[in-house]
């Protein structure tokens, strides 16, 4: 006797509604020129850096608290394998998979906790600690462009789409040439505004917030 059964499935996509933004409440026709769609489709679910006024011509993003415990994880479980590698069970295993997440680690917590800087005196925002070595390239902006072709702060809305969709929100850099730069994102909305006026204060350019 055949028996039927039905499986139950459970659904955790959460649909979200975009919110389209009318440029014009800027009252600026470059804001009318530019594009109003996010840089990228990803975002960080928490705050994964935080302003810092540095000097009175100096801010950094630097990396939070939770930020730097997450990368250390990696580093940190390579040690204790190595550790107990040495100490309890010698292993050619033990020790590779030791090295490999400890040197691993140690480089990806260098590059991940690398600070953002936005500096006056420099004349420069780079992302990296030897980024500020670099030619800038405004037509392709990367990691480092010159504080003169700033033109505007935009923040936006955007959804990240998952098994659970968030909304998270941008900070960029809108050059005099229209190109635009992604300078932080993640679900903090209120930080994000706050930090985007900081910024557009700092700089002495305006901030396009349609955030309410």
């Amino acid at each position: 006797m055949q028996i039927k059964t039905k499986t139950k499935v459970r659904l955790t996509y959460r649909q979200l509604e975009e919110r389209p933004v009318d440029p014009s409440q800027f009252n600026d026709s470059m804001a009318l020129e530019t594009e109003w769609t996010p840089l990228g489709p990803s975002a960080s679910n928490y705050a994964t850096h935080k302003l810092k006024r540095v000097s009175p011509d100096r801010l950094e993003y630097r990396p939070a608290t939770s930020t730097i415990v997450l990368f250390l994880i990696f580093p940190v479980a390579g040690i204790l394998l190595l550790l107990y590698t040495f100490l309890k069970e010698m292993s050619s295993l033990g020790l590779i998979l030791g090295l490999a997440f400890a040197i691993g680690g140690l480089l990806l917590l260098y590059y991940q906790t690398a600070p953002y800087v936005i500096d006056k005196k420099e004349g420069l925002y780079y992302k990296g600690r030897n980024a500020k070595d670099k030619q800038p390239d405004i037509e392709n902006p990367k990691n480092i462009i010159p504080l003169d072709s700033i033109y505007a702060i935009q923040v936006l809305e955007k959804i990240v789409y998952t098994n659970n969709s968030y909304y998270a929100y941008d900070i960029n850099f809108v050059l005099k040439n229209k190109k635009r730069l992604l300078l932080m994102s993640h679900t903090k909305k209120d930080r994000i505004k706050a930090d985007a006026r900081e910024i557009g204060d700092f700089l002495g350019v305006p901030v396009w917030d349609p955030l309410v």
